[in-house]
């Protein structure tokens, strides 16, 4: 694969522990803090050198899979002043760094990516080539979905708070903070301030990862994408998955299929990339690019797997099939938060769903050890407790055990996560779900997450809903106009992931009248229709002639799609019909 790290970190611990001693200084406090800093530095470790796959029954060695990851560091907005004394806005290019080269400029960052995309493996990849190549900068690795993560996180600040002037400063963190999006809003906001005071205190720097579409609260750091996969990069991860997973799959081939089929949408990130392999290796084939699509027919294809390969590929010693164990997994995801469940707690919920089937009688602990050697969704840790191996496997499958149980009623949702986009995806319509979480900016991710998971829902009706959320929140988005342009920008862009027939209604909702709102809701379903190359149906465009007046009209939009930002600029009469 070209990446070896697969190296004994055994003898880097100390190193660590005693750079962090020499930090904070010896005293009566130091002894305890010096044994809590080494158990979460054998934490990192633990965590950071393995990859937990998809239908994979254990985790693989990180080297065996990890692909080189391309950074986006998105560039500034500069207001630059012309000869003429007019004030203008411009945009720098973006800039494509290594893990490495990120490190090494010494600056604070948030990473924000989709589910799938390889934020933590990233994260993962960082602590390890950092503990094991630079003796001047020591990592620390903060999973915030973990049950210590967050409080271990408050205790380092804790700590850096009480020091002030102590410890010595040629002592350098980088603290990698993973799962800002997997907290509530107040949690979120306390760790912002611990960031800002960290960043204050010259002991280091950040990376911080967070899901598209969330507020990161306050802090000024550098904004940054994983790049996608090039097309060297697929074909060795796909090489590498399908011989651990042990498909036929001509790698070369499914993905000379895929491109061919317009479907380069999966093949970017190595979460769909996985599914899609999965898939391959079954009967159901790939007609959709939303992510809940792939997941179910991955699961479905596993199943598939499970209940022809019993007494052939696999014995199987428990007669359960695999409907009847994805039903475990489904209730064991709804019951917990986390991704990792207690031991005792995944043998009670795997009972009580057995008890329903009548298969009580079955050995609980053989049934789980079975679906996770076959589906690789819920596996044993090596502390003798159980994890999902993707939080949005965890999610989708909770989503799924919340609306087949009938216990999802929109209304009554009072925060809008992940997994209540999922579950309103899997409803036959979604109306009532998307109208709900557009009542407050909180709940934009998750109307995200519906729009790009292809969620049923009255096109008019929400449409009509995004006028009023943005009338709503209008201070927060950036507006100007002359008699003959517009230029818009919206902190935060989903119009990129909206189905055209969708852009169409908002376009037809819109044109009734002009507002600031409107026009800007007009002028991003344009970009992005001119983006794909779609042109404007006849009727609406003679709306949007009478509307505007001039063929020649001009929109300016602040666009931020595929890793990079850049101002789009058109006329109206670019979507004339043919």
């Amino acid at each position: 694969m070209g990446i070896n790290i697969n190296v004994d970190f055994g003898d880097l611990v100390p190193y660590a522990v005693d750079s962090f001693l020499r930090f904070i200084g010896k005293d009566s406090e130091a002894v305890e803090l010096k044994e809590w800093f080494r158990a979460v530095q054998q934490t990192g470790i633990q965590e950071s050198s393995v990859v937990m796959v998809i239908g994979m029954h254990s985790p693989m060695p990180l080297d065996a899979i990890y692909q080189p990851t391309r950074l986006i560091l998105e560039a500034p907005i500069e207001l630059v002043q012309l000869a003429t004394g007019e004030k203008k806005q411009v945009q720098l290019d973006d800039q494509i760094l290594t893990p490495r080269q990120f490190v090494a400029k010494g600056m604070d960052g948030v990473l924000f990516a989709g589910p799938g995309c390889g934020k933590t493996t990233l994260l993962h990849y960082l602590f390890m080539t950092t503990l094991r190549e630079n003796k001047n900068l020591v990592p620390i690795l903060f999973t915030l979905r973990r049950p210590s993560g967050l409080s271990d996180f408050k205790r380092f600040i804790g700590v850096l708070r009480k020091l002030k002037q102590r410890g010595s400063r040629q002592t350098k963190f980088l603290l990698l903070v993973d799962g800002y999006d997997e907290v509530s809003t107040a949690e979120r906001k306390e760790i912002s301030d611990a960031l800002m005071l960290f960043s204050v205190s010259d002991a280091g720097n950040y990376l911080l990862t967070c899901r598209d579409f969330y507020d990161v609260y306050e802090l000024r750091a550098s904004r940054l994408r994983i790049g996608e996969f090039s097309e060297e990069d697929q074909l060795r991860y796909v090489t590498a998955f399908t011989s651990a997973y042990g498909g036929a799959i001509n790698a070369a081939e499914l993905l000379a299929d895929l491109r061919q089929r317009g479907l380069r949408d999966l093949l970017q990130h190595p979460l769909l990339l996985a599914m899609v392999c999965i898939v391959r290796t079954g009967k159901v084939g790939l007609f959709s690019r939303s992510v809940l699509s792939l997941i179910a027919r991955a699961i479905e294809t596993l199943s598939f797997r499970w209940d022809e390969g019993k007494g052939v590929a696999r014995e199987s010693r428990i007669p359960l099939d695999g409907r009847d164990r994805i039903n475990c997994l489904m209730r064991i995801a709804y019951s917990v938060e986390e991704t990792r469940v207690s031991d005792s707690e995944a043998l009670a919920l795997a009972k009580k769903q057995l008890e329903l089937l009548s298969c009580e009688h079955l050995d609980v602990r053989e049934v789980l050890f079975e679906t996770a050697r076959f589906y690789g969704i819920l596996i044993p840790t090596d502390d003798g407790n159980w994890e999902f191996v993707h939080k949005t496997l965890h999610d989708y499958l909770a989503a799924r055990f919340w609306v087949e149980t009938g216990k999802f009623k929109p209304n009554k949702i009072s925060a809008w996560n992940t997994k209540a986009a999922y579950a309103a995806c899997l409803c036959a319509d979604a109306t009532p779900a998307m109208v709900a979480a557009l009542k407050s900016s909180e709940s934009l991710p998750a109307f995200a997450e519906m729009l790009s998971n292809e969620a049923s829902f009255d096109h008019s009706v929400i449409g009509r809903q995004l006028i009023d959320y943005y009338t709503q929140t209008r201070p927060k988005h950036f507006f100007e106009g002359q008699r003959d342009r517009i230029s818009v920008q919206l902190t935060q862009d989903f119009i990129s992931i909206a189905s055209t027939k969708f852009l169409f209604h908002i376009i037809d909702v819109c044109a009734h009248e002009r507002s600031k709102v409107q026009d800007t809701l007009v002028a991003y379903a344009l970009a992005e229709l001119l983006y794909r190359g779609v042109r404007v149906p006849p009727p609406l465009y003679s709306r949007l002639l009478n509307l505007y007046k001039l063929p020649k009209f001009a929109f300016r939009v602040y666009r931020g799609r595929q890793g990079w930002s850049a101002w789009d600029n058109f006329l109206l009469n670019q979507l004339q019909p043919l």
